[in-house]
């Protein structure tokens, strides 16, 4: 398990296609959720309280937050598009299902 308070390094690169698909709106529960969008060749995210993070990709399908024991995990549906992700926030988890 990668030690997520250390610098940046060695990251995979992700395809700008696949960030856009991974872009979206994902509720964490009703009324509160989370925007994903891609800003150049990077993930960000934006919070529900209008925070804005880099997501740094473990994986094309995990990325975490720098700094952050937060990790983000996005699920694909038996279509093979992306329609939930699993935050992981210190060792707690809870599921977002993408609204938009």
């Amino acid at each position: 398990n990668p030690d997520l308070t250390t610098s940046v390094v060695n990251l995979p690169v992700v395809s700008g296609k696949v960030l856009k698909s991974l872009s979206g709106k994902y509720e964490i529960q009703p009324g509160t959720a989370v925007t994903v969008y891609a800003e150049g060749s990077n993930l960000m995210a934006k919070s529900p309280d209008g925070q804005t993070f880099q997501l740094y990709p473990i994986s094309e399908t995990e990325y975490f937050i720098e700094g952050n024991d937060i990790t983000l995990l996005f699920q694909k549906n038996e279509k093979g598009e992306f329609n939930s992700l699993i935050v992981n926030q210190n060792g707690r988890e809870m599921q977002a299902k993408k609204i938009e």
